[in-house]
């Protein structure tokens, strides 16, 4: 998964992006980076297909203290 600088409540929110990830059958995980940047949650890597990626878009913003999601996978079957 992801990799995050500093500490706190931003790793905090990364590792909750991550298991909600996880835990979302439609997304296929194990190929996706989370990073956050001032606020904002970043997605990263690769999905099999544009269902999957919307689907990690989903997972990720319903996470709580998630203010926006920019969703860069891109689409590898």
């Amino acid at each position: 998964m992801g990799y995050q600088k500093g500490g706190g409540a931003e790793a905090d929110l990364v590792e909750r992006v991550e298991e909600a990830l996880l835990e979302d059958e439609q997304v296929l995980s194990q190929w996706i980076e989370v990073t956050r940047e001032e606020g904002i949650i970043y997605l990263r890597g690769r999905a099999p297909n544009a269902r999957a990626r919307e689907a990690a878009t989903r997972a990720a913003a319903r996470v709580p203290g998630v203010h926006a999601v920019v969703n860069e996978l891109e689409i590898h079957p």
